[in-house]
C-alpha cells in the first residue's frame, strides 16, 4: 500500500489564524515577508540596542519573532520573542507580555516541553479573557487544547476546545471555526473513524468556499478525498482532489504532491492505467530529483503488480473452467463421500456440544462470582470518590467563610476610629475618614466573594487601609509601598486579604505601642514598609515595621487584655491550612525579629512567598 506524506502542517495553519487574530485585536503593523526586510530589521535592532527607545526595540524584536514564528523556526522564534518579552516587561505592557508568552508557549509545545508550554500559555489565556481580548483568548485556548491532546488528557483538551468555541461565538471568527473543524476532523482521522470525520471535512470545505479562504479550502478538499478513498469510494474522491489542484493558495508543494498521489491511487483502484500513469508522472515532477527517482520506482512497481494481478486473474478463470468440467464426472463419488463425512461430523458435533454445555455452565458460575466481586469493588471506589469530592467542596466553602469572616473584624476596627472623631467633635476629620472608609469597604466587599484578586487591586486596598490607620493614630507613623519595576501587578492574581492581617498586626502591636522616647535613644517615628517583587514563580511580599518587637508587644497585650484573642492572624493561618487540603502550593511565611546595633528590639519583618497565577 502507498504510504501518504503528512498533511499540511498544523503549525502553519495556527500561524495564520494567530496573526489574523492579532491584527483584529490591535490593528497589526507591517509583517516581515522576505529575507531582505528581515536583515533590515536585524540591523535596526542592533542600532536600537545602544539607544533609549525601548518601545521601538521591543516592537522590532516582536516583528522578527513573528517572521520566524510564521515559518516554524522554533529556536529563533523563542529567542526573539524572549528578547521582546524582556522589553515589554520593562514597559509594563501587559497585552504584549501575554502575546509573547503565548507564542513562547506554542514553540515549547512543538519542542515536546509540554509542562513549560502550559506555564507560558495558561497565564496569557487568563489575561486575554480577563481583559476582553476575545479573539486572542479563543486562539490561546485552541493552543492549550492541543497541548493537553499531546499530554493525553482528553478531558482538559475538550474543556479548552469547548471554551474556544464559546468565545468564538462572541466574535464569530470564521477562521477559528474552520480551525476547530480541522482539529476535530484530524482527531477522528487518527481514530480511523472515516464516516464520522467526513461530514466535518465537508463543513470545513463549505465554510472555506463561502468566505474565500483558499488555503483551508485546499486542505479540506484533500482531507475529503482521502476520507472517501479510505471509505472505498475512489470515484467520488476524484472530483475533490482535482478541484484542490485548481485552487490558487499559498505555495505548498506537499499539498500538490499529496493530491497527485491520491489521484494515482484512485485510478489504480478503478483500473484506469493511463490516468494513473499520468498522475504518477505529475507527482514525480512536484518533488525533488532524489525523491522523484524513489517514488517513480515505487509507482512503477505498483503498476507492474497491478498488471501481474490482472493476468493472474485471467489464468485463475481458465483454471476454474477446467476444474468445473472435471468435477462433473466426479459428482457421484463426492456425493457419497459427502454424506458419509456429514454423518461423522454430526456425531462429533453432538459430542462437542454436550461437553461445551457443561464447560459453559462452570464458566457462567465463575463469571457470576467475579461480577459480584467487581460490583463490590466499584461501589467502594464510588464511595471513596464521593468522600474525596465532599472534602474538597467542604474546604472550598470553609475558605469562602473565613474570607467573609475577616470583613466584619476589619469593619469593627475602623468603626472605632470614626467613633473617636465623633466623640471629640472633630466632624471634618470624621467626614474625611468616613469617605475614605467607604471607598475601602467597596473594594473589600467586591473582593470578598473572590477566591483570588489581581495583585494591583490588593495593593490599592492595602494602601487605603494603611492611610486610614495613619489618620486614626494622628500620623504617629509613616509608610511606604514599593513594587519592583519589572513586576506586572495587573497580570498576576493572589488570594485576597492574605497580606492585610500582617499589616494590621504591624500597626496595632508594633507601631501603635511605640513610646515617644526610649532609654538611651532619641525620639523615633514609626515606619511601615511594604515591598513586592518577583522571584521565579513566586510573588515575594515583605511587611516590615520599626516597632517594639513581638516579645514586648505580647507582654503589653497580655497586661492590657489578658483574655483577648487576635482573630486576623488565626484566620490567615486557617486559610493556609485549607489551601493545603486543596493540594495547592501554599504561601511560605518567614517572620524575623529585627535588632539594633545594641541588640535591642528594632521591629519585625514578615516575608511571604505567594505562588502567582
Amino acid at each position: 500500500m502507498i504510504v501518504l506524506k503528512k498533511k499540511f502542517p498544523i503549525l502553519v495553519v495556527i500561524c495564520f489564524i494567530s496573526l489574523y487574530s492579532f491584527a483584529q485585536e490591535e490593528g497589526m503593523e507591517q509583517i516581515i515577508k522576505d529575507t531582505q526586510t528581515l536583515n533590515e530589521y536585524r540591523s535596526k535592532a542592533f542600532l536600537l540596542k545602544s539607544g533609549t527607545n525601548v518601545i521601538a526595540l521591543a516592537l522590532t524584536y516582536k516583528r522578527i519573532g513573528d517572521y520566524y514564528y510564521k515559518r516554524g523556526s522554533g529556536d529563533s522564534t523563542v529567542f526573539y520573542y524572549k528578547q521582546a518579552l524582556e522589553k515589554y516587561e520593562m514597559l509594563k505592557d501587559s497585552f504584549y507580555i501575554s502575546y509573547c508568552s503565548l507564542r513562547i508557549g506554542e514553540e515549547s509545545r512543538l519542542g515536546n516541553n509540554l509542562a513549560a508550554s502550559l506555564n507560558w500559555s495558561l497565564p496569557a489565556a487568563a489575561w486575554f479573557e480577563r481583559n476582553g481580548k476575545t479573539s486572542m483568548a479563543a486562539h490561546a485556548n485552541l493552543t492549550i487544547s492541543d497541548i493537553y491532546r499531546l499530554m493525553g488528557d482528553r478531558t482538559s483538551q475538550n474543556h479548552h476546545l469547548n471554551k474556544s468555541v464559546e468565545l468564538n461565538k462572541l466574535i464569530k471568527d470564521t477562521l477559528i471555526d474552520i480551525i476547530i473543524l480541522l482539529n476535530k476532523t484530524n482527531d477522528l482521522i487518527n481514530e480511523k473513524k472515516w464516516e464520522e470525520a467526513y461530514p466535518l471535512a465537508q463543513q470545513m470545505v463549505n465554510l472555506s468556499r463561502a468566505f474565500k479562504q483558499n488555503i483551508f479550502l485546499q486542505i479540506g478538499l484533500l482531507e475529503s478525498g482521502k476520507l472517501l478513498l479510505n471509505m472505498g469510494k475512489p470515484n467520488k474522491a476524484i472530483p475533490f482532489l482535482k478541484e484542490s489542484l485548481g485552487i490558487t493558495a499559498i505555495s505548498n508543494r506537499s499539498n500538490t504532491t499529496q493530491a497527485y498521489e491520491l489521484l494515482a491511487r484512485c485510478n489504480i483502484q478503478l483500473g484506469n492505467k493511463t490516468e494513473a500513469e499520468e498522475y504518477i508522472s505529475l507527482h514525480g515532477l512536484s518533488i525533488d530529483s532524489t525523491t522523484r527517482e524513489r517514488e517513480n520506482d515505487h509507482y512503477e512497481e505498483l503498476l507492474i503488480k497491478y498488471e501481474t494481478e490482472k493476468k493472474g486473474n485471467s489464468i485463475i478463470l481458465l483454471e476454474k473452467d477446467n476444474k468445473l468440467k472435471a468435477s462433473i464426472a466426479q459428482n457421484q463419488r463426492r456425493l457419497i463421500l459427502g454424506l458419509t463425512t456429514g454423518l461423522i461430523l454430526l456425531s462429533l458435533g453432538a459430542f462437542i456440544f454436550l461437553r461445551n454445555s457443561r464447560k459453559r455452565q462452570r464458566l457462567e458460575q465463575q463469571l457470576h462470582f467475579q461480577q459480584e466481586d467487581f460490583t463490590l469493588k466499584l461501589q467502594n471506589e464510588k464511595e471513596e470518590k464521593l468522600t474525596s469530592n465532599f472534602n474538597k467542596q467542604l474546604a472550598e466553602v470553609q475558605l469562602t467563610a473565613l474570607s467573609a469572616q475577616m470583613n466584619p473584624h476589619f469593619i469593627f476596627n475602623c468603626m472605632n476610629s470614626i467613633q473617636k472623631y465623633i466623640l471629640k467633635n472633630e466632624k471634618h476629620k470624621a467626614l474625611i475618614f468616613l469617605q475614605n472608609f467607604s471607598e475601602l469597604m467597596r473594594n473589600v466587599l467586591d473582593n470578598s466573594t473572590k477566591e483570588k484578586v489581581v495583585l494591583y487591586d490588593e495593593i490599592q486596598m492595602l494602601e487605603k487601609y494603611i492611610l486610614l490607620e495613619q489618620q486614626r493614630l494622628d500620623n504617629k507613623f509613616d509608610y511606604k509601598i514599593e513594587s519592583d519595576a519589572g513586576l506586572q501587578t495587573d497580570f498576576f492574581e493572589i488570594p485576597g486579604m492574605l497580606i492585610q492581617p500582617y499589616v494590621e498586626n504591624a500597626i496595632w502591636h508594633g507601631l501603635m505601642n511605640l513610646p515617644d522616647t526610649q532609654e538611651g535613644m532619641h525620639n523615633r517615628k514609626g515606619l511601615l514598609s511594604l515591598s513586592f517583587n518577583r522571584e521565579n514563580q513566586f510573588i515575594k511580599c515583605i511587611v516590615e515595621d520599626n516597632g517594639i518587637g513581638r516579645k514586648h508587644a505580647a507582654e503589653i497585650e497580655k497586661e492590657k487584655s489578658p483574655y483577648h484573642k487576635s482573630y486576623g492572624m488565626a484566620i490567615s493561618q486557617k486559610r493556609l491550612e485549607l489551601l493545603k487540603i486543596e493540594k495547592q502550593i501554599v504561601p511560605e511565611i518567614v517572620i524575623e525579629d529585627l535588632k539594633d546595633k545594641d541588640g535591642r528590639a528594632a521591629g519585625t519583618r514578615v516575608t511571604l512567598f505567594i505562588v502567582c497565577n
